[in-house]
């Protein structure tokens, strides 16, 4: 049976965008192909000034990863995706990724709880959860909760937005959701080069995210997806934003967009500059996202 390097599973309430609130569950995959060493950077365009604290961690003084701390610097969820901590983050098969999910959705084990009438939501995410082994890793779990009789009424993948489908392995999933009373979503947070640090060509694939909104049927009920941008509180990265987005639509991207201010952590979102970008975002008509994560758990690394 095939096997799928996983950094984290843990249960908490998803904290940005459209379903912000709902409880979740969730699956984050290992390995990425950005870096985004740029978050929270004084020049996120000049790597020579960048300061990297997870380069310097000694992961030695760790056995799990739920150990480690946030990170104000770079990405900060590097340790799903650098060599250095992928010996924290075991293979799993589909059969013990969802037998550990059921463990977490105790004492029921239902997906929907009878008694507060809460669904829970599947979220994959990274990492990068749309490399070409992680989709398969994606469907292969989905069908193993399906062979215990068991189905979510939303599933949301959290991508960067540059890998392409393959649609061999991934229809059958988006259709069973999306034909039903479900709905597969697609959060995809393409990466600003002023504000990570990786450049257009290589962060920014509009084309690639129509196909994900092509698979996944947006409905005059159902968006099936979300454009969520990290943005400064700079005019660079808001006049980026608008370069970028016009890419999005001229390519038929019709997902809505979502503004998320820097900051991993409870300190960062207490910024003045994080006012700054809700009344910019409020100015050009978008919506914002909060990392609610980091107020309702203090920094915690798994919620």
């Amino acid at each position: 049976m095939n096997k799928y390097r996983i950094s984290e599973l843990f249960q908490s309430h998803q904290g940005e965008g459209r379903y912000t609130g709902q409880l979740s569950v969730w699956v984050r995959f290992f390995a990425c192909n950005l870096q985004c060493n740029g978050f929270g950077q004084r020049n996120p365009k000049d790597p020579s000034t960048y300061i990297l604290p997870y380069k310097d961690l000694d992961v030695s003084k760790f056995t799990r990863l739920d150990q480690l701390p946030v990170l104000e610097y770079g990405c900060d969820s590097s340790y799903s995706w650098a060599s250095k901590f992928k010996h924290l983050c075991p293979e799993y098969t589909p059969a013990e990724v969802v037998t550990r999910l059921q463990e977490l959705m105790l004492p029921s084990h239902n997906i929907r709880d009878m008694l507060t009438g809460v669904t829970r939501h599947l979220v994959f995410t990274g990492g990068e959860p749309l490399l070409p082994k992680n989709q398969k890793g994606i469907v292969d779990i989905l069908n193993e909760f399906r062979s215990r009789g068991k189905s979510f009424l939303n599933v949301t993948v959290e991508t960067n937005g540059t890998q392409e489908l393959d649609q061999a392995t991934f229809e059958e999933a988006s259709i069973r959701y999306n034909s039903g009373f479900g709905e597969f979503f697609f959060s995809v947070s393409p990466k600003l080069e002023t504000v990570s640090g990786e450049p257009n060509n290589k962060a920014i694939k509009p084309n690639v995210v129509k196909q994900y909104q092509d698979a996944s049927y947006p409905t005059a009920n159902r968006d099936g997806g979300q454009l969520k941008f990290v943005v400064a509180n700079r005019k660079e990265c808001w006049d980026e934003l608008e370069q970028v987005l016009r890419q999005f639509r001229h390519a038929g991207v019709v997902y809505p967009v979502w503004i998320q201010p820097v900051g991993a952590t409870v300190t960062q979102q207490l910024t003045d500059d994080v006012s700054q970008i809700a009344l910019e975002a409020l100015a050009r008509g978008y919506n914002v996202s909060a990392r609610v994560q980091a107020y309702l758990y203090k920094n915690a690394m798994s919620y």
